[in-house]
């Protein structure tokens, strides 16, 4: 079920960080200051939604199951911390030529 939350997240993070892209590129300003800045802008609040939802689900679990919160939260933050990292790359080499986007994603 986590997995699911952060797939669809991402899914939705990885189209929108492209979105932003292309219009940036239309307008021939993707290597602006305003392009992670609109990224972001967009990007967080599918993060957030997504880190609420796993909240809830581990909540949730922990009061069907009796597993620990914390216990619960600990094996949830590798997959948490992946799924920043994978939805925030796009981000973070937006601007910077130099590095390369990975062969699972199209560069600008």
């Amino acid at each position: 079920m986590l997995d699911d939350i952060l797939d669809r997240a991402k899914a939705t993070a990885i189209s929108t960080a492209a979105q932003v892209e292309a219009e940036f590129a239309a307008r021939g300003v993707l290597t602006s200051s305003g392009t992670p800045i609109a990224m972001e802008q967009r990007i967080t609040p599918i993060h957030e939604n997504a880190l609420a939802d796993a909240m809830r689900l581990i909540v949730q679990f922990s009061e069907r199951t009796g597993v620990s919160i914390s216990n619960l939260s600990d094996l949830a933050g590798p997959k948490l911390a992946a799924f920043t990292s994978e939805i925030t790359e796009r981000l973070t080499n937006c601007c910077n030529p130099d590095e390369s986007y990975p062969a699972s994603q199209s560069g600008p």
